[in-house]
């Protein structure tokens, strides 16, 4: 029972594996589509459409901004 715990625990966590080793070996990559996504995401906030966020927008175009930012004690 235990083989097939390690056999099924291996068969369904490789994909998860696969992904998580190349980001680490391309993390430029990764990084990049991680953004990508982020602003996709954004575009359908009110806050990503305040700051006229296009999926198009680049990534500069996200301002730094704090906590205080949003919520002025």
């Amino acid at each position: 029972m235990h083989n097939f715990l390690l056999r099924a625990s291996k068969y369904l966590l490789q994909p998860a594996f696969n992904s998580f080793n190349k980001a680490l070996h391309q993390p430029d990559v990764e990084q990049e589509r991680l953004k990508t996504k982020i602003i996709q995401r954004l575009t359908h906030t009110r806050y990503g459409q305040s700051l006229g966020i296009t999926k198009d927008s680049p990534w500069s175009a996200i301002p730094v901004v704090s906590y205080d930012d949003f919520f002025p004690g």
